[in-house]
């Protein structure tokens, strides 16, 4: 059969328009800020804004809310003190204002005064120490002097119960079945006999192995894996940055107790809450950053690029210079979300604080958290404030709830990733869409835009955001209660009309605790060199 020619086309064939958007995949910033390296080299997964979020391998994570646990205190709430006895029913937190000291275990709005000191600021040291048959909260002031409490006794002042101090209580700590104790503003320091609460103090005077003079503001036990063995060290702080580690067993006996060594750390802050135990770590906070003890003392730590806080050290460390005569900075590990919080003094109206994940070493702010204080009791996160409150932190759902679960807003997040030129540094970039992908049990609200050259915008709107609230089993009416369920993916394309050689993603996240944010898609279009 002879082949026919087709008949032609009455109009034209048009070429399909050529595709011009590319798409690019942003990961969440998990590497946590980096304030230390320059923008032009940070990794997408690295944040130059990371707030109310914490930095975990799978995504970053919405923090969760505080509440109101005890209200009417009458002041600021200066020190939060955990009393963990033997019998756990008999387990205490106790809360000081100025001279009085508050039983804030349970919650309520009508406290009670619990006992009343001579302290003119509520301010303590505070520890935990075993007897045979009974735990003690040992607490120690300058201005208040040296009390006890236990579950049988209740509080007991031992201040003139100790002889042979010279000047006030400063510091206090327990190392090796001894109570030891700093006289405030000096270099001396005292001891009792083993298991002993009170009775006769002797004196060490450390003033000839301070280097850089100054006084001792903080005493810890330090239990070290050196490798070979496990030990207990008797670390001792000096206010001008000396750190001055004993080793042994008896204080009494020069032969079984004798210098490891001096060193240098850097100024710490006024107080003796800048340093916290974790494992067989012991983390401390200077001038010169947050540094691990055992990588200071093994010759690790040669400059701040090998502290812990070195990716927010050109931020944080000013910060502890600038602040470093305000008592309230402390370290707080908060084991139930596995982050190291670094409080800071309130700076003019702001309170920020800064989050290190623990498993990572990646760091995020908080704000939005009015902390002056802060302790971890039966495994929960408390923090006292400066308007007479203790509030439960970190485990409800919105700022500011009430004691009775209302009021309140919900948690809202701000991050940004590092600066990305999508492979052509050169070209010019028409940013249109985004795709940002959470988890979270209700769909999250979220805001976009796309900061060009180097520019850290804020969202400055709120998103809208209403919980679903689940029903009660044996409760709800089956097809109309509104059942909560696990955790659901959501994700929309939203505009982020910019254009720039270089963009950085910024959201901004309004939901439930415990929302991630895992990653977006962006769209754009490239063009030429101008």
């Amino acid at each position: 059969m002879p082949l026919v020619p087709l008949a032609m086309y009455k109009t034209p064939r048009r070429a399909a328009q050529a595709r011009n958007h590319q798409v690019a995949a942003l990961l969440a910033p998990t590497k946590g800020l980096n304030y230390r390296d320059s923008f032009i080299t940070l990794d997408p997964k690295d944040a130059v804004v990371l707030n109310n979020f914490v930095a975990r391998p799978t995504g970053v994570q919405l923090r969760g809310g505080y509440q109101k646990h005890v209200t009417g205190l009458g002041g600021s709430v200066n020190s939060l003190m955990p009393y963990l006895a033997q019998n756990p029913l008999d387990s205490k937190l106790f809360a000081a204002v100025d001279a009085d000291i508050f039983d804030v275990t349970t919650s309520t709005s009508t406290p009670t005064v619990d006992e009343t000191t001579t302290s003119t600021d509520g301010i303590w040291s505070s520890l935990m120490f075993s007897g045979a048959t009974e735990n003690y909260l040992c607490i120690t002031s300058p201005s208040g002097g040296y009390w006890t409490y236990d579950s049988t006794s209740g509080w007991t002042d031992r201040a003139a119960a100790v002889t042979g101090l010279t000047g006030t209580f400063g510091s206090i700590a327990a190392w090796k079945r001894r109570l030891w104790f700093g006289a405030n503003g000096t270099a001396k320091v005292y001891y009792l006999a083993p298991n002993a609460l009170q009775g006769a103090a002797t004196e060490l005077d450390l003033g000839p192995l301070m280097q850089r003079g100054g006084s001792i503001v903080a005493m810890v036990n330090w239990t070290m894996n050196a490798g070979l063995d496990i030990d207990d060290y008797l670390v001792f702080f000096g206010s001008q940055g000396d750190v001055i580690i004993y080793q042994g067993t008896d204080p009494d006996d020069p032969s079984t107790f004798q210098l490891k060594g001096i060193w240098y750390v850097g100024r710490p802050p006024v107080g003796d809450r800048f340093y916290t135990e974790y494992g067989g770590e012991l983390f401390i906070l200077t001038e010169l950053g947050l540094l691990p003890l055992s990588k200071m003392v093994n010759g690790q730590v040669a400059n701040t690029y090998n502290v812990l806080s070195a990716p927010i050290a050109p931020v944080l460390s000013p910060l502890v210079s600038r602040l470093i005569d305000d008592p309230i900075w402390e370290l707080t590990l908060i084991e139930d979300n596995d982050v190291l919080m670094v409080k800071v003094p309130r700076d003019s109206s702001n309170y920020t604080q800064y989050v290190m994940f623990i498993q990572t070493g990646a760091w995020s702010t908080f704000t939005g958290m009015p902390i002056n204080c802060s302790k971890t009791f039966n495994g929960q996160m408390y923090f006292g404030d400066e308007d007479g409150n203790v509030q439960l932190g970190l485990n409800v759902k919105r700022d500011g709830m009430n004691i009775d679960g209302t009021g309140g807003s919900y948690v809202v997040g701000q991050c940004q990733g590092g600066f990305n030129a999508f492979g052509v540094p050169a070209n010019l970039k028409i940013f249109g869409m985004a795709r940002p992908i959470l988890i979270g049990a209700n769909a999250p609200a979220v805001q976009a835009q796309m900061n060009v050259e180097y520019s850290f915008n804020p969202i400055y709107s709120s998103p809208s955001f209403n919980a679903t609230v689940g029903a009660n089993w044996d409760e709800g009416v089956w097809d109309e209660a509104s059942w909560s369920g696990s955790m659901n993916t959501y994700a929309a394309w939203v505009g982020v009309q910019n254009m720039g050689y270089y963009g950085s993603l910024r959201l901004q996240v309004k939901g439930d605790p415990g929302t991630i944010y895992v990653s977006s898609t962006v769209m754009y279009q490239t063009g030429g060199v101008m």
